[in-house]
Formats: structure tokens, sequence, C-alpha cells
């Protein structure tokens, strides 16, 4: 089209004030569609929109772009991904505007600068000096077929268009009719038919977006008013798995969704509920043992279909901005001041029978009797909550709520995503390839440990040609968000001793990704059968071995100058860890008093604990000798580590003295 350059209408404003009117700015005023999550179908329409002239969508389509007052803007928000479907049709709203518009619309990510800040226009400083930095000489900023800056009248020279302009990052667009009205830029999408209506679907992402619409009469300028009704319908995304139910049953659970997962499958649910829901302490006694309660139709209901056994995790949050319209306020959303998220999870659906107005929210449900209780997860104070189950295949039913006290009467919105993987996912299995060695495989697979970040460390041995006895066991630890790696392998050289290593045994874990393991070096090269076994361990930290205690070397602590012999036990923490060893026969030290505890801190200091036949001081003034120790020691279907201490550096032992008495003993970290 002819040119009329935004230098030009700049030039001209001060004689001409209405090209720097309100209307020449990007805003949003009673166009906002609100907030939508994929979890429900939803459709808004807003009707008695007035386009200015014919051609404001088309003539942005060339090279000397267009300007951006010549149509308008729209905004909504998605909570969640879902299918979006926008449809503009022309309307003369009942006469009182040109009922012949060929409408087109543009789609983009992001929003225009919004209140207290300055709405953006072509004309605006910094909009212009952007223009000047482009080639070409351009009508204005607005592109609809790609991305598109512009900004407002707050931005000071020196500009910075990477933080002061609003960028507009293009999606898609729809425009009615052929290249015989909305002309021959290449990349259009036309709906083929010139009806005054046009319409399209998008597979959207979270977030914020805005809408422009315009004319696609390339051909006609104009300065008419054109009439146009737009609506934007949003729903879950094809394949999700989630289908909404309008309006839930009246007999057994009143369902408002149905969600349909796989393996390694995620979706997510965004609603509102009542603040005090999933409980009410005034429906029950509980000083009279009466079981907790919530209610029913204030809560929400979803029923779940695993199609294979899962480890399903529940994740439930507060969610700001969820719909809650009503008459006076359209826009109006939820509050999250009260929203404490809580659920209750029961195997089954149930969808016959009666529906009371209220349910028990820790066990079986009188009045939904297919429903088997599985589990609850309370919470009065934190913004979310998250639990995970193992479970076989089959259908479940959640209950969503929030447990907060009955003192606020506004809606409370949150989202919860449920999440799917294998219930037991392979980190090793025998005939399967050994990572970082071509050709080698899993022969067999030893005890394998886990600490609580789920690293797992196991001993294996390996089959290949070039694989022999001498070098055919390793330790290999996977941290479960990195590959698997080896860790030491038979016929290693240790650094720290020279020698190389021949046995290995079962490793553990800590919480650092560090593993601890006990080992037997190869006699030859300065080690015999006195010095050839130890205590190492992975510093995850360094990717290197260290090198605990070793037999033959001076134990710490000791008077007589022993030795140690063997490591019966070993444990490691976030504080480093601890041994049980045995000392070597000889001088002064027997059976009565060769075994002893040592700490170690996680640069490798050790300090003695306790040592049998030992004085240990129980309280000041309170000396008492040791006659036996009970740390980390197994007992029957209890693992010894477990017992003894936990992740964090805490430990407890129990001893017994020589005269008879004996006491449990706690380290803090």
């Amino acid at each position: 089209m002819i040119p009329s350059t935004i230098r030009q209408l700049t030039c001209l404003a001060v004689g001409v004030a209405s090209l720097t009117t309100a209307s020449a700015h990007i805003g949003y005023t009673n166009r906002n569609f609100g907030s939508f999550s994929g979890s429900d179908n939803k459709a808004v329409l807003i009707s008695n929109q007035g386009i200015s002239g014919a051609s404001g969508w088309a003539d942005a389509t060339d090279e000397d772009w267009g300007d951006s007052h010549k149509g308008r803007y729209f905004r909504f928000t998605l909570l969640t991904a879902a299918r979006v479907t926008i449809k503009v049709e022309a309307s003369d709203d009942g006469g009182t505007k040109l009922g012949t518009l060929i409408p087109a619309f543009s789609l983009y990510s992001g929003l225009a600068h919004l209140s207290p800040a300055g709405a953006d226009h072509d004309s605006s400083a910094i909009s212009v000096a952007y223009l000047d930095s482009v080639p070409g000489t351009q009508e204005g900023v607005l592109r609809t077929l790609t991305n598109f800056d512009i900004g407002n009248d707050d931005a000071v020279a020196p500009y910075d268009f990477e933080t002061q302009l609003t960028h507009f990052i293009y999606v898609g667009h729809a425009a009615d009719g052929t290249s015989a009205n909305f002309g021959t830029a290449p990349g259009i999408q036309g709906d083929g038919v010139q009806d005054g209506i046009v319409e399209k679907s998008f597979e959207l992402p979270a977030g914020e977006y805005t809408l422009f619409v315009g004319g696609a009469d390339y051909s006609l300028v104009d300065a008419g008013t054109y009439g146009a009704k737009v609506s934007v319908s949003v729903g879950p995304n094809p394949g999700s798995g989630v289908t909404p139910i309008a309006e839930p049953g009246q007999t057994g659970v009143p369902y408002k969704w149905t969600v349909n997962l796989g393996q390694d499958d995620e979706v997510e649910l965004v609603t509102h509920v009542g603040a005090w829901s999933w409980e009410d302490d005034s429906l029950f006694n509980a000083a009279n043992n009466e079981p907790p309660v919530g209610w029913t139709h204030t809560s929400v209901w979803a029923g779940i279909t695993l199609s294979q056994p899962s480890h399903l995790t529940v994740l439930m949050e507060q969610q700001a901005g969820v719909s809650w319209p009503s008459v006076d306020n359209p826009t109006r959303t939820a509050s999250t001041a009260s929203m404490f998220p809580s659920f209750t999870i029961w195997q089954h659906w149930d969808e016959d029978g009666g529906q009371e107005h209220i349910y028990n929210n820790r066990g079986n449900v009188a009045w939904a009797e297919k429903l088997v209780f599985i589990g609850f997860v309370d919470n009065s104070t934190a913004p979310s909550v998250q639990r995970s189950f193992n479970l076989p295949a089959g259908k479940y039913t959640i209950v969503f709520g929030s447990n907060a006290a009955a003192n606020d009467l506004d809606r409370q919105g949150f989202k919860a995503t449920l999440s799917t993987a294998p219930m037991a996912q392979p980190v090793a299995i025998t005939g399967g390839v050994v990572p970082g060695l071509p050709g080698v495989t899993f022969k067999t697979l030893g005890s394998p440990t886990m600490n609580d970040e789920e690293q797992v460390a196991f001993r294996a041995t390996l089959s290949c040609a070039d694989v022999r006895p001498g070098n055919d066991t390793a330790i290999f630890s996977d941290t479960g968000s990195s590959p698997l790696r080896l860790i030491v392998r038979e016929g290693q050289v240790d650094a720290a001793t020279g020698g190389k290593f021949g046995y290995l045994g079962d490793p553990i874990t800590d919480n650092a990704d560090n593993v601890l393991f006990f080992a037997k070096l190869r006699l030859g090269s300065g080690v015999n059968e006195t010095n050839d076994c130890g205590v190492w361990r992975y510093v995850a930290a360094a990717d290197s071995l260290q090198l605990i205690a070793r037999e033959g070397t001076v134990a710490p602590g000791v008077e007589d100058g022993a030795a140690f012999r063997s490591f019966p036990s070993i444990v490691t923490d976030s504080a480093g860890g601890a041994f049980v060893a045995k000392l070597v026969i000889r001088g002064r030290v027997t059976e009565a008093n060769d075994e002893g505890i040592w700490l170690f801190n996680d640069h490798g200091y050790m300090t003695l604990l306790a040592r049998e036949g030992k004085r240990f001081t129980v309280a000041p003034g309170d000396v008492r000798i040791v006659r036996t120790l009970d740390f980390i020691e197994p007992k029957p279907t209890v693992k010894g580590v477990g017992r003894s201490t936990n992740a964090f550096g805490g430990r407890v032992l129990r001893l017994t003295f020589r005269d008879g008495t004996s006491g449990i003993f706690h380290l803090a970290p």
C-alpha cells in the first residue's frame, strides 16, 4: 500500500491530535477473555467490537509493515497447555457498524505493557527510534505474519530495545477468503471462502497471549468502523487423556474429570474448591473418635485410569488466576489466600447408588461402597503438597480440596499435576551393555543400595572376550538423573596405595552421591596379607577415590599403637561415615578389647568413638568400661545401616559395660 510512515505521523502529530489518541495505543479494556485451563471446556464471546478500516491486518503482511491501531487487541491466559479455537465473525452490531468486514487475526505470545505502565503505540519515541534502526520505510511496527516489537512513552533514551520494547512472539494466523482479497504476501493461510467468518485452532502451552483482529481486504483503504464478534474456546489437547464432565452425576461420586494415564504421562487439572472443602472441623467431633469428613460438592473429584502398573505422583499446589466469573464480574478469579491443598485417593470408581453431602477423607466412604481407601495428604499450612503411590493398572478416584479455617467464602484456585513413571525402572540387566565399556555386558548383579536422593549403587561382574578373572568385577552408580557410571573396577590401580584392586565388596551410598565400599588389594608390590584390605570412599564432587582406613595402619585414638586388622561393618552419610574395625591381636590387644567404632568426616579425618575394654564417659564424672558394642549390626529383617544412622549424619549406638549396665547414646550430626 502507499506508505505513510510513522515518521510522517510523528511530524503531523501537533496539527492532527487524533493521530496520537488512545485509539492508537495497545490496550485490552473490555477485551480480556480471562484465564483458561486445558482441563475444562470453556468458551467466551466478546461482541460489539469496532475495527478501524478494512485492511489493517492485510496491510501488515507486506514489506512495509502496518499501523498497529488499525485493528483490535484481545488477551487471554492459559494456566495449562490447551487446545484453543479462535473465531472471528463480521457483525453490524445492530446497524451501528459496517457489517462487511473480511476478518483475519494473528496470535502472539506475550502481552503489551499494562497499567500502571504507559500503553504501547507506534508513535512513542522508542518505537520511532526502533523503526529508524531497521532498513526501509515502514508504515508502522505491526507485522501480522511474524514477531513484532513496540514500545511506550515510559522509555527514556538511550534506548535498550531488548529490555524496553514489548516483544510479541508470533504463534499463527488465519484469514477469511483468498489472495483475491488479502493479497499476495507469501505465507498467508486463507480459509478459501470469503464469508465474513474465520476460525482456527491451536495447541498452546501455558502462558499469556495477545490476539490482533483486523481487516483482510488489502486493496480497500478506508477509515470505516467495521463490526466484529470474537470468541475463544478452550479445551483439553487431543490425546491429553483428560475428559471434562460438564455436569457431574447425581449418583455415586460426582466426577469433574476422567483422566487416562499411560506410561510416562502427565496431565494438569485446574479449577477451584471451597476453602474448607476437604475437611470441616464443625462436621465431626474428634474427641469422640468421629472420622474427619469433607464436603462432597465443594471438593472436586477425578476418575483416574492407569493403563499400566505405575509410579503415580500427585502434585497439588495453589494456582492464582483461576477463572471464577460472576454476573457482575465476568473476569473474576479465585483466591489462593485459604488454599491449603489436601487430597485423598481410593482404588476403583463409584458411579451408582447414593450420593451424600459429606465424605470420609481418611478411609472408606460409606455411600461410595466400591471405593477402597489407599491414602491421603492432610495439609493446613503449605502452599503445595506432593505424594507418590505405586499402583497396579486399573481405576482410581482422587478428591481434591482445601483444609483451611471455615472463614473464607471465596473459592480457592489450585492446580493438580498427575504424572506417571514405570513402577520398576531398570538400572541394569544381566546381558545388558555396560555404559562406557563397548562390547561388555553385565554377567551378574550384586545387592544394590539406594540413598534418599534415589542414587543407586551396586557391584556387578562383567562378561566379554577381553574380560577375565582379575578385571571382571566393578562397582557402578546411578544418580537417577545422570547415566550409570563406573566407580571402581577390579585390577584398577589405587592412587593412595599403589596396589591393584582385587576383591570389591557391596557398596553403600550417602545423599551426596558418595559411595563407600570395602575392598582387598592384590598381593605384591608392597601389598601382603597384613595390609591388603581396607575401606575406600568414592567422592562424587571430586570424581576420585579416597582411602579411609587400611589394614596394618595404626588406628587413630588407640594408646597401644594397635593396627587395623579387619572391617566388619561400614556406613556412609552426609557427615562422612563410620565403621566397626577389629585390631591386630598382640601386646595389650586381646579378644576383650580388639573391636572399636571409628568415625570419619567428609575430609577423611578419623576419630575413635568407643572401644571394647576401654573407658567411655557416660556423663561428667561417670566413666565406665565398655564390654560390647552394638552399632551397624544387622538384625533379622532390618538393615544395620538404617538402624544405626540417618542420612544427615546422626548416629545411635548401644554400649554394654563391664559393671553389667548398658546405655544407648545419640551422636548429633
